[in-house]
């Protein structure tokens, strides 16, 4: 499971590079009306620089790899306006594969304070109202005849958190992992207790984290963490190779950090 689901996110990525006209912006392709209701999540890009708000808008749930939203943004003071003009259909054929169809729409760098988000789509008007603080990222008001939100409510994840997962199975791995997690201590990890929400890239209940990605347990064991960490991701980094390497066949794990780094691969989120 783990294995394909990858290979089908890697295929379908090829295919749209490999494909001229895949996008939006090229080809003789048709633009077709939108034709289920946009369903609109927030989402913060995690930077050591500076984050951005942005929007991940699912424009059909079943759709192909030659299909993408066409997007224009504008705005004037706190509202923002989205106008989808369509789902633009490649000429050219497409890999045999149901995948959603996403567009993904930045807001940039928001201070604290609402917004009002204005999506066209079909020519219709629809009107949300995005409330953001410190420690959260809002969309509030009722679903439209085009558009619905899904996770309205982000929590934002912390300066200086550390997070992951590792996932194994085999005797005495139950040891290693412990290692594992002492070490990341004493190179100045320290526990801490998030606050229960939504986060995208994970989520938090009673304090701990309880999802991450959801392909993301392969063995039989998984243990998930939180730290606060201010030192050098490149000092985890180590730390989670060399446990890695010397048990990789009974050893999966992803390490993530407020700045948007990670070990190894690529930052995850999930659903809910």
């Amino acid at each position: 499971m783990y294995y394909r689901k990858i290979a089908v996110v890697i295929l379908s990525v090829v295919t749209c590079f490999e494909l001229a006209g895949c996008g939006g912006n090229g080809g003789s392709g048709n633009i077709a009306p939108i034709r289920d209701k946009v369903a609109v999540q927030p989402f913060e890009t995690l930077s050591s620089s500076q984050r951005t708000i942005e929007l991940k808008c699912v424009a059909a749930e079943f759709g192909s790899p030659c299909e993408s939203v066409v997007t224009s943004v504008s705005h004037s003071g706190n509202s923002y306006t989205v106008n989808f003009s369509g789902i633009y259909v490649s000429p050219n054929p497409c890999v045999a594969i149901v995948v959603p169809v996403i567009a993904t729409v930045s807001l940039g760098n928001l201070g604290p304070g609402n917004y009002k988000l204005n999506f066209i789509v079909n020519g219709v008007w629809n009107t949300l109202g995005l409330a953001v603080s410190n420690t959260s990222i809002v969309l509030s008001g009722s679903d439209t005849s085009w558009v619905n939100y899904t996770n309205p409510v982000l929590t934002r994840v912390p300066s200086n958190t550390l997070w992951g997962w590792v996932s194994y199975g085999g005797t005495g791995m139950d040891t290693v992992v412990s290692s594992l997690l002492d070490s990341l201590k004493m190179a100045g990890a320290a526990p801490t207790t998030l606050a229960d929400g939504y986060y995208y890239y994970f989520a938090v209940k009673s304090g701990r984290i309880v999802s991450t990605y959801p392909f993301a347990t392969p063995m039989a064991s998984t243990v998930y963490f939180a730290y606060s960490y201010s030192g050098p991701f490149a000092a985890v980094s180590k730390i989670a190779n060399r446990h890695l390497l010397k048990y990789p066949s009974t050893m999966f794990m992803n390490i993530y950090d407020a700045d948007g780094n990670r070990f190894p691969g690529v930052l995850e989120t999930v659903s809910s």
